[in-house]
């Protein structure tokens, strides 16, 4: 992704670079990562320490990429002091509010039939992720900031990748209603749901749990 940082109206997106032990990129991460109820959806679950969230993050990162592989991580930052209109002279002026993911994917749903061997080059799909600190819920910055995330991305896919059409979906626990109504906002809809066994952090048994798939509307 060529925008290094992308501004809305309250916050600001900043690609990360480096997992790093003592950087600001990997404090934003495990800010957001090593808390439970932000990571209750993630069959990760959170990470307790920095040093696992520096080993969780290496997969996220763009200079851990093969090839032409998508990978594309992004800190959600608002600020501390509240007053959005204010300029900010420090990465230490914001505060880690989410952390949007995009990675080149090959999934497909049980029923569907794999690509056509010769349409692979001229297709092909990322995966959103993203999650929240619960201070930052019930304030629209998940909409917000994912809004613009996507428009830019999209816009720069075009101008790069001229008759290749880039797939965007996105998994959602089919209990968690708050992120659907997101993905609803985004412009994605639902193609499909399948099941899938694992536990979740805040659940004690395994379980096989609902999955919505939903890809973006073209």
């Amino acid at each position: 992704m060529d925008a290094d940082e992308i501004h809305t109206p309250r916050l600001l997106l900043k690609q990360l670079q480096t997992n790093d032990a003592g950087t600001q990129d990997l404090e934003w991460f495990h800010h957001v990562w090593s808390n439970d109820q932000a990571t209750q959806w993630s069959y990760h679950g959170p990470c307790k320490t920095r040093e696992e969230s520096q080993k969780w993050m290496a997969g996220v990162l763009p200079r851990n990429a093969m090839g032409s592989e998508a990978k594309i991580a992004v800190a959600v930052l608002c600020k501390l002091s509240g007053d959005t209109a204010a300029p900010h002279n420090s990465d230490d002026d914001w505060e880690a509010a989410g952390i949007i993911t995009l990675l080149q994917t090959d999934f497909k749903l049980p029923t569907e039939e794999p690509p056509e061997p010769d349409s692979s080059s001229k297709n092909t799909a990322v995966k959103l992720g993203y999650l929240f600190h619960p201070a930052s819920w019930g304030k629209g910055y998940a909409t917000e900031s994912l809004l613009e995330f996507l428009r830019v991305y999209q816009e720069e896919s075009e101008a790069r990748k001229r008759g290749v059409r880039v797939h965007i979906c996105g998994n959602v626990h089919g209990d968690n209603v708050k992120s659907l109504r997101v993905m609803e906002k985004l412009g994605f809809e639902e193609v499909g749901r399948y099941k899938q066994e694992g536990r979740l952090p805040l659940r004690e048994d395994t379980t096989k749990d609902t999955v919505v798939h939903f890809r973006m509307k073209h």
